[in-house]
């Protein structure tokens, strides 16, 4: 993907699809780039551009939205939240799935594939492959990590451990009564 910007549009090239996407853009709106995408936001609009798309896709929020994406150098999932609604991008498909959340300012983590959201007692994970919100129950103080290369991510509470797979796009859980507040980062080899 190349991008350039002028004093009014950004333009993004797909290497993929061959083509250029022109959006809106005035000279202080922050541009995020990895890999084969970027969110570009300007005013309330957010833009996420894919190049395996060659298309670009907005989203309107209403206030200060908090954005959230991996590294830049290999991130492929970008999350937003902006009041009780709540925005994830992924690179490989190329749009935004929406959720709406019970109460405002979720916690959210991202890195490489994928991305997590504690909303409440409920944690949602996000596979940059797959894009959709996977919810698991969780208590309020589960601790959301990211394990290794991404392909895993955990929300972890004394007494249980719960790993979401980026790849299979679903959470798995162990309960036991040894765990302890101690036991909250473990290893993605349990979850393999």
């Amino acid at each position: 993907m190349v991008s350039f910007t002028t004093s009014t549009s950004v333009y993004l090239y797909s290497g993929i699809t061959k083509q250029w996407t022109v959006l809106p853009f005035v000279p202080t709106s922050p541009i995020f780039q990895a890999n084969d995408y970027a969110i570009v936001r300007n005013g309330n609009q957010i833009y996420g551009y894919s190049s395996h798309t060659g298309a670009a896709v907005s989203i309107t929020t209403a206030g200060t939205p908090t954005i959230v994406s991996g590294p830049a150098s290999s991130s492929w999932v970008t999350l937003v939240a902006d009041g009780t609604q709540a925005y994830a991008f992924g690179a490989f498909h190329g749009r935004w799935e929406t959720l709406t959340l019970s109460q405002p300012a979720p916690v959210m983590t991202s890195n490489r594939l994928l991305g997590l959201l504690r909303d409440g007692s409920t944690v949602y994970g996000v596979s940059a492959h797959h894009g959709t919100f996977v919810p698991v129950a969780a208590d309020t103080a589960a601790v959301l990590s990211v394990v290794g290369e991404a392909e895993v991510g955990t929300a972890n509470s004394a007494g249980i451990l719960r790993a979401f797979s980026a790849q299979q796009n679903r959470w798995g859980d162990r309960k036991s009564t040894r765990l302890n507040s101690s036991h909250l980062v473990i290893s993605y080899a349990v979850f393999c």
